[in-house]
């Protein structure tokens, strides 16, 4: 290769870098930016404070990207549920804790939103016929799957709930086959033996 030649290739390959570099940067910034945005749902969830809820689902359900909201909205609404579930002086009462689910579940207009449906297998896996009901009324799917993959009817099983997993099934739970697998992979533990008998006699009527 001439002096020349080489000299032009080096500088498009330093340029390269440069971008590259620029890019990498540029996208570090947006993530750290986005991680205190996301920390901000964090506490206002925590603190039940209701409005700065609402503030903040409508100010990012339109221009933040739908996964990063979905997994903010989750880790918000776990930290907030296991603070109303515990006893420690000063943490969300359970009544915060419904106005912040209800606050979030209303700044979603597609029932089947990918929020409203980790909501449900949420409710479902707390064995919280009252969430359930209100999201199947606003017409989110009963066969809808969480974030992990699970859906309603397999997280009520995981969490050994028959009431729950029967109240699923008669609102028109499909994928019984699989439910059945994974409480057969759990058989051991304790309340499991009233869902398997639930699950194989519901499977043998669909097989009529």
């Amino acid at each position: 290769m001439r002096p020349g030649k080489r000299v032009i290739h080096l500088a498009g390959l330093f340029g390269l870098l440069m971008l590259t570099v620029h890019q990498g940067v540029r996208y570090w910034q947006a993530a750290v930016e986005w991680d205190r945005q996301a920390r901000k749902l964090v506490g206002a969830a925590r603190s039940g404070n209701t409005p700065a809820v609402e503030a903040w689902m409508e100010q990012h359900r339109r221009n933040a990207d739908p996964s990063a909201i979905a997994d903010a909205v989750v880790e918000a609404l776990y930290l907030a549920r296991a603070d109303a579930a515990s006893e420690r002086p000063g943490a969300l009462s359970p009544t915060a804790y419904r106005k912040v689910w209800k606050a979030i579940a209303a700044q979603c207009d597609d029932p089947n939103d990918p929020i409203l449906q980790h909501m449900l297998c949420q409710a479902a896996g707390e064995g919280n016929e009252e969430q359930v009901r209100q999201l199947l009324q606003r017409g989110t799917s009963v066969n809808a799957t969480e974030l992990g993959g699970f859906s309603a009817l397999e997280r009520a099983v995981i969490c050994r709930d028959r009431r729950m997993v029967e109240f699923l099934i008669r609102k028109g739970a499909s994928g019984i086959r699989g439910a059945l697998l994974l409480a057969q992979r759990e058989a051991d533990k304790p309340d499991m033996d009233d869902i398997l008998a639930l699950l194989r006699t519901e499977t043998l009527k669909h097989r009529r």
